[in-house]
């Protein structure tokens, strides 16, 4: 059960769409709402003799009207929930990452843009930072303009996005607390890449073997997952489990989350490939990238971790 959520809030109407989602989860789960704006270092301001302001009364002015923002949202949202909201100083996803350690945050629930719109960069956004550096499970939502936010009960299953990794199970935990505080079911999901034959081709019984290999694969995926999905239905879970051959994973798990109505995506953004293996271009950043499904996700921590 969530005791603290936590709302990363840049002072957008994109950052705000993660508000809807997150106090109905507080609702749910009994949980305090916390909200939190980080003021990004800026450039010194020229000190003018003249009597026009200088740096430091630059700078407070911003900082009240930060403050008077983040009142603002939070008086609207105590209506419902218990919230409380801080105002820090320093790089954002660094600062955010120790914030969220700091209160404990269950979970952080924030938009994949903000300020800047739709057409940033993913690389080098907030939320990719977060996701590098936080402990915490992080629930993304990719905001649009003119669509209404995404409340709890819009959401009815979790589909969750495994590759028989124990990297990747560490999503399980994170993506069941939420499951369960949603009444949803759940859909275990691998993909399976289609064998290449890698050398040269000799005879004709090349890509026959090829498919002989990829049906083999899939045959020990699904084995995989109904060894997970017994052990989630013993403990009460209703799961499910769904093995896909694509050539592109992150394509195939967005579709398969477009299939199931009031879907999200759960997964680890690391697994088979291990921790050292950059976020960027992975299976994890194109699933977030490339839809407007909600995604849980995890960066997993080593194996050798208590």
């Amino acid at each position: 059960m969530y005791r603290t959520i936590l709302v990363p809030l840049d002072g957008s109407g994109f950052a705000e769409q993660a508000l809807p989602l997150a106090r109905g989860l507080a609702g749910l789960s009994g949980a305090n709402l916390r909200l939190a704006h980080v003021q990004a270092p800026h450039p010194p301001v020229p000190v003018v003799a003249d009597g026009l302001m200088v740096e430091a009364e630059l700078r407070s002015q911003r900082e009240q009207h930060e403050r008077e923002y983040l009142d603002a949202v939070c008086d609207r949202l105590a209506r419902d929930v218990p919230t409380a909201a801080t105002l820090l100083q320093g790089p954002i996803a660094a600062t955010l990452s120790r914030h969220a350690a700091e209160i404990r945050a269950d979970l952080v629930v924030m938009t994949s843009h903000g300020a800047t719109g739709l057409e940033r960069w993913w690389l080098g956004s907030v939320a990719e930072g977060l996701i590098r550096s936080c402990e915490t499970a992080l629930l993304l939502l990719r905001p649009a303009v003119g669509e209404q936010a995404p409340e709890p009960a819009a959401l009815q299953r979790v589909l969750i996005a495994l590759d028989g990794s124990p990297l990747a199970e560490q999503i399980l935990g994170p993506a069941l607390a939420l499951g369960g505080l949603l009444k949803a079911d759940y859909t275990l999901l691998r993909v399976v890449e289609p064998f290449v034959w890698g050398g040269r081709p000799i005879g004709v019984g090349a890509p026959l073997d090829a498919e002989r290999i990829t049906r083999e694969c899939e045959l020990d995926a699904r084995g995989y997952l109904e060894r997970v999905a017994t052990r989630l239905r013993q403990d009460g879970h209703g799961v499910e489990s769904r093995v896909v051959r694509a050539g592109r994973p992150a394509a195939a798990i967005l579709e398969s989350a477009l299939a199931l109505p009031g879907a999200l995506i759960a997964l680890a953004t690391h697994g088979r490939g291990g921790l050292a293996r950059l976020l960027v271009g992975s299976v994890a950043d194109k699933v977030i990238r490339g839809g407007h499904t909600p995604v849980l996700v995890l960066r997993p921590r080593p194996a050798q971790d208590p």
